[in-house]
């Protein structure tokens, strides 16, 4: 009669297509070396992504489980649970794409290149990673929300995408040569308007990663310039449909609408027009966290009104987290609720804790630019749009 050992050992080396001696038989104390009954019976009560993972762990088992791999394919993002799972135990330079639905892998990968995070023709021909293109065109959900969604608020050429943000944070947790760092997420744009020449709106963001919280925060800065002799242009206009209302450009949260911004800003601009000196208003969304400063501000000839944003995204998993898709692009993000401990901590403490440039410095930093039109000499021409406007008159924009 066989032993046991005997008849395991020949029906793997059916399986294998060879007879193993004794000693590279898996013993039958460990995972590889169950009966094969007994490890169809224990993978009955795993998810998909569970056997799927043991199935690749040796030869035996993927020749055990491979038939339920063939009779069951995974298609799309029913991929994403897998290639997660795998992700966790190969070497850092591979990772998930949400839009290929594969696992991507970069070598001597330093960050430096702009991965693909402005509109421009450069990103779609430099880009390091070949899928940038999909991204742009992908659901909503991937993207982060820097502006007002719609033709009449889209006056921030910079986009985000939960890519960048999962590259960022491969950085933090692996080194340098895994993902892209926190300056490459940095960004200034000043845009004009011919038919309204007075009118002049920047816009900039960075970002950092806390080391204590392990979680990437961003500050952003929405400007509206016009000449001092002109203060109430700053003013919200009646008019919805009007693209260079105040209102209409500068952007809190999803949870703040366009008549809710109107009146916070108004309310700072009011101040202002009464005689206070330097007037500023502090809002926290008590939904997001999102923290907001509304100041007006003096610059030479030049009159601004300034809105400055703190979020804390967190560790950003994946793009199911809640920190995630309260603030991307998907119409439904309002709906999203946080869990109250991630209410706690000011985004704008933590932010401003380690930044090395304070407020003040990027305030001055982006004032700065107007003086003279210097942006004209320190920033290249990324955009210029001409279109006819519905009264019938040729409308241009520049963004630089």
């Amino acid at each position: 009669m066989q032993s046991g050992l005997d008849i395991c050992s020949l029906a793997v080396s059916r399986l294998w297509g060879r007879r193993l001696p004794p000693s590279e038989f898996p013993k039958l104390n460990t995972l590889a070396g169950l009966p094969v009954e007994l490890l169809l019976s224990i993978t009955d009560f795993l998810p998909l992504d569970g056997w799927v993972c043991i199935s690749l762990c040796n030869r035996r088992l993927f020749a055990i489980f491979n038939h339920r791999i063939n009779s069951a394919p995974l298609l799309g993002v029913d991929k994403l649970p897998v290639l997660l799972r795998l992700e966790r135990d190969l070497p850092p330079n591979y990772f998930t794409c949400h839009i290929c639905h594969i696992l991507h892998k970069y070598d001597d990968y330093d960050g430096s290149e702009c991965f693909g995070l402005s509109g421009s023709v450069y990103d779609l021909v430099y880009c390091p990673l070949p899928c940038i293109k999909k991204w742009k065109e992908g659901p909503a959900r991937l993207e982060f929300r820097l502006s007002e969604p719609g033709p009449i608020g889209f006056h921030v050429y910079h986009r985000v995408f939960f890519l960048h943000i999962q590259l960022a944070m491969k950085r933090c947790c692996y080194g340098e040569k895994y993902g892209i760092s926190t300056e490459a997420l940095s960004y200034t744009q000043v845009r004009t308007y011919s038919d309204e020449p007075e009118f002049t709106s920047l816009f900039s963001t960075d970002a950092h990663m806390h080391p204590e919280i392990l979680g990437l925060c961003i500050r952003t800065q929405h400007m509206v310039f016009v000449h001092c002799s002109k203060p109430k242009l700053l003013l919200s206009r009646p008019k919805i449909t009007d693209a260079k209302d105040p209102s209409e450009i500068i952007y809190i949260c999803a949870h703040v609408s366009r008549l809710r911004r109107a009146e916070l800003l108004d309310l700072v601009v009011n101040a202002y027009l009464t005689g206070e000196k330097g007037p500023s208003y502090t809002f926290t969304c008590e939904k997001c966290n999102t923290v907001c400063l509304i100041e007006v501000c003096e610059y030479g000839s030049d009159l601004a009104l300034v809105l400055t944003t703190w979020i804390n995204l967190g560790p950003v998993l994946t793009p199911d987290d809640p920190r995630w898709k309260i603030y991307c692009n998907s119409p439904d993000a309002s709906e999203v609720t946080l869990d109250p401990n991630d209410l706690k901590d000011s985004p704008r403490v933590l932010f401003e804790n380690v930044s090395p440039q304070s407020l003040e410095a990027l305030r001055s930093c982006n004032l700065s630019y107007l003086k003279g039109q210097r942006y004209k000499k320190v920033m290249s021409l990324l955009h210029w749009h001409k279109s006819i406007c519905s009264s019938g008159q040729i409308e241009a924009e520049d963004i630089y």
